[in-house]
């Protein structure tokens, strides 16, 4: 006879594993192998091919061993359910053609805890029903949805509709009715999509999925190691279950674009198991799926997505995710932890555009990875990276917030040292470590030890030399005798160090008028102010709204300007040059332009 019991259990007080379970399961606690069988019914029924019936039982079986703690093994196939309970069978896939089942029932499933021990997890396919002729049992069609419904009441589940006649809530009681579908549980009896071939549950669905892992345990083997999960272009429902190593969600292969929501929210507090789910964007509606034609749902700790060629919207987790949109203009959002989002070919075949608004990525290849909307992203990683590593966005991402203002400060560091554009890497850098706490002071000292520095003042250039070449690129001028000589004896007698000398001139050259001074004086600082101001929008236009970082185009676009309309419109027309030859999808430039904070005083 069967050996093994069942056990009853009461409310859990988890609102999913209530809504769940019947209350009834198999005792496992000696071992996890449940026998099941075939029989023919007690009244001369028979399966026209039980050798077809063995195969898709057998594949139903095995997909709930994906997921739960239980080995179903095949016992045999006998002349009526008596006769396989004798021989040790658990669970019995048997016959009825009485009219014992009442109505239009397709089946009736017992459930473990059922008074008549001879009966308890015994399944009968009512013969005279619809569920007999169905012109398909394969997964994913109403027929193989038929042995997952009769299978799980038959290991302890219940209707998501009914309290299973112990008590237990329905979703609705639960105010989650508009999920009470056939894609949310296989125990529903609602189909949206009515079609006998395709749009079914091909395994367990998200509820009876953590039904059965609370009433027999979770598989925790199951692709225990780096697993690549290929979304199929398939017409069912299916749940992915992995519970560690790093995975993929692989949906290259799909012909349209799909919403991938990587586990992250945890359903269930006895099972807190993440959860999310992936489908075509066409059946995701409002945050639920809507009838949808496809539907995976993702359990367990997944990372990774490898998303379509079209439209994709994917979602992280509070894992750390690499995430992958390949074509199509997409959504990708990393979420809690420390993200990437990868990309083919090399860096400088995209421009990475920085916003108060937002982040985008876009590949200017024609064949390439279109243009991604950023959120929660912390790493760009490409096939060559510009730096030899995954370009990070927490070190270069950050002046988006800063006032105009403020990141017109740092460009004009650049020109006082440097007498060139800045590269809009650096700048970007900078701005990053403003918008982190650094000070202008603190930023200028700093930029005395950069290699640059040392390149354009090297050890022994003298504080007079070193100040005037500082008046010449803010100001386009020498300075007046008397001012010279005051700031060289700063220098040399250590009371202003070179970095405060250059913020010092900077600072002055912005300061009130002075008309107590004369007019000759005040004509000077309106001068003075114009040829900076428009050496600043150089650099801008340069940096901020072309995104480039080509220093020598740098210096050499800034060297056209000489204080002159004339020379002002050959440093813009240099650097729309430049842009053109930087746009260049195969031997162009990495480009970050910085969109919204400055005005561009050039656009025409």
């Amino acid at each position: 006879m069967a050996f093994l019991t069942s056990l009853t259990f009461g409310l859990t007080g988890d609102s999913v594993v209530d809504a769940a379970t019947q209350g009834g399961a198999w005792n496992l606690s000696q071992t996890n192998v449940i026998n099941w069988s075939l029989a023919d019914g007690y009244f001369g029924e028979f399966w026209i091919s039980p050798a077809d019936a063995i195969t898709q039982i057998d594949l139903a079986l095995n997909f709930v061993e994906a997921y739960a703690n239980i080995d179903f093994v095949y016992t045999g196939y006998f002349d009526n359910p008596d006769t396989a309970w004798a021989s040790g069978s658990d669970i019995t896939f048997s016959l009825d053609g009485t009219g014992l089942i009442t109505g239009d029932s397709w089946a009736v499933g017992h459930f473990p805890n059922s008074p008549n021990a001879v009966a308890a997890g015994d399944i009968f396919l009512n013969i005279n029903s619809e569920g007999n002729f169905l012109p398909s049992y394969e997964a994913g069609s109403q027929g193989f949805f038929l042995i997952l419904h009769e299978t799980f009441h038959a290991l302890g589940l219940k209707h998501t509709h009914d309290d299973g006649g112990s008590g237990r809530p329905t979703l609705s009681d639960l105010g989650l009715a508009d999920i009470n579908q056939d894609w949310f549980s296989v125990m529903s009896y609602n189909d949206e999509l009515t079609n006998d071939f395709s749009f079914d549950p091909a395994t367990p669905m998200l509820l009876d999925v953590f039904g059965l892992q609370y009433l027999y345990g979770a598989n925790l083997t199951i692709d225990a190691g780096d697993t690549t999960h290929e979304i199929a272009d398939a017409d069912l429902y299916y749940t992915i279950w992995d519970p560690s190593g790093v995975d993929w969600i692989d949906i290259t292969n799909q012909q349209e674009g799909w919403y991938v929501e990587l586990p992250n929210t945890i359903l269930s507090d006895i099972n807190p198991v993440l959860t999310g789910v992936a489908l075509p964007s066409s059946d995701y509606e409002d945050g639920i799926p809507n009838a949808p034609r496809e539907l995976v749902w993702l359990m367990g700790d997944i990372e990774n997505v490898s998303g379509s060629p079209h439209i994709d919207e994917i979602h992280g987790n509070r894992l750390a995710n690499s995430l992958q949109g390949f074509g199509g203009n997409d959504l990708i959002d990393g979420g809690e932890g420390a993200d990437t989002a990868v990309y083919s070919g090399n860096q400088t075949s995209y421009t990475l555009a920085l916003s108060p608004t937002g982040t985008s990525v876009t590949d200017r290849r024609a064949d390439g990875n279109g243009t991604d909307t950023l959120i929660d992203i912390e790493f760009l990683d490409f096939d060559t990276d510009l730096f030899g590593s995954p370009f990070n966005l927490d070190v270069f991402a950050g002046p988006a917030g800063l006032t105009p203002a403020q990141l017109e400060s740092f460009i004009e560091l650049y020109i006082a040292y440097f007498n060139r554009a800045p590269d809009a890497v650096g700048l970007n850098f900078w701005g990053t470590q403003f918008a982190n706490g650094l000070t202008l002071d603190e930023m200028a000292a700093l930029f005395g030890p950069q290699d640059e520095t040392l390149a354009t003042y090297p050890v022994g250039t003298a504080n007079d030399v070193f100040a005037t070449t500082v008046y010449n690129n803010v100001l386009g001028r020498t300075p007046d005798q008397a001012g010279i000589d005051f700031w060289v004896g700063q220098l040399d007698s250590g009371n202003v160090s070179r970095d405060q000398f250059i913020l010092q001139v900077l600072q002055g050259a912005k300061s009130d008028l002075k008309p107590e001074l004369g007019q000759d004086f005040v004509d000077q600082q309106i001068a003075d102010q114009a040829f900076l101001e428009t050496k600043t929008d150089i650099g801008a236009y340069f940096a901020v709204h072309k995104g480039m970082s080509d220093t020598a185009n740098a210096s050499a676009a800034m060297a056209l300007f000489d204080g002159s309309a004339g020379g002002t419109n050959a440093a813009v027309a240099a650097i729309d040059g430049f842009y053109a030859d930087a746009l260049d999808a195969e031997n162009g430039e990495f480009l970050m332009p910085l969109v919204g904070v400055l005005d561009d005083p050039f656009l025409v």
